[in-house]
C-alpha cells in the first residue's frame, strides 16, 4: 500500500523518525543513528483507514550505515484474518 506514514520507534517507544512511503510503497530513511528500532505504520493512520498491522519489523542500524529501505510491512483491513 502506498502513501503510508512510517515510524521508526526506539526501544523505549519514542518515535525516532517518520517518513511517508511513495505511491508504490517504496521508502528510504536516512540519517538514522545506530541502534535497535521497530519499523511500523503510524497507528493513527491505521485507525483512520480501518487497517491493522502485523508485528512490524525489528530493525538494527549498525555503525556502518544509516540508511533503511526494503523492509516490507504487513497491513490488512480490520476484521480480516
Amino acid at each position: 500500500i502506498g502513501d503510508l506514514r512510517l515510524q521508526l520507534v526506539d526501544a523505549v517507544g519514542k518515535v525516532a523518525a517518520t517518513i511517508g512511503s511513495g505511491a508504490d510503497g517504496y521508502y528510504v530513511l536516512t540519517g538514522v543513528f545506530p541502534g535497535a528500532y521497530r519499523l511500523r505504520v503510524d497507528p493513527e493512520q491505521l485507525a483512520r483507514l480501518g487497517l491493522v498491522e502485523g508485528a512490524g519489523q525489528a530493525v538494527t542500524i549498525g555503525p556502518e550505515g544509516t540508511i533503511l529501505n526494503g523492509r516490507d510491512l504487513e497491513v490488512r483491513r480490520a476484521g480480516e484474518g
